[in-house]
């Protein structure tokens, strides 16, 4: 009885150390599925943390796009407003240079006639 105590024993001890070996295995997988599933979360969420740092971005360069747009336009209006202004004057001014012209071809008839 002792041989066939020795040779039980033997395969109780193999098969709890298959049984181990099993566990060892599934537990393993199984951690490394959820160490797996933890990172792929993890750069899930980085993914995200960076997607919606572009959009903000985007969003604050559209705005500033739209600011200059909109500066740049008024700067415009104004630099076409002075720029009829100063055509304005100008013709203002050569008219008064020729009404100078003339009165002084007057003044100058006058004293020469008197």
């Amino acid at each position: 009885m002792n041989e066939l105590t020795w040779a039980a024993l033997a395969a109780c001890v193999a098969l709890v150390v298959s049984l181990c070996s099993i566990a060892s295995f599934y537990f393993g997988r199984k951690k490394a599925a959820t160490d797996d599933a933890r990172q792929d979360a993890t750069v899930s969420v980085d993914i995200k943390y960076i997607k919606d740092t572009i959009r903000d971005q985007t969003k604050s360069i559209d705005a500033l796009t739209t600011k200059f747009d909109d500066q740049n336009a008024k700067r415009e209006k104004e630099y076409r407003e002075l720029l009829v202004k100063f055509t304005e004057l100008e013709t203002k001014h050569k008219l008064l240079k020729d009404d100078v012209v003339a009165m002084k071809k007057e003044i100058a008839m006058y004293h020469h006639h008197n």
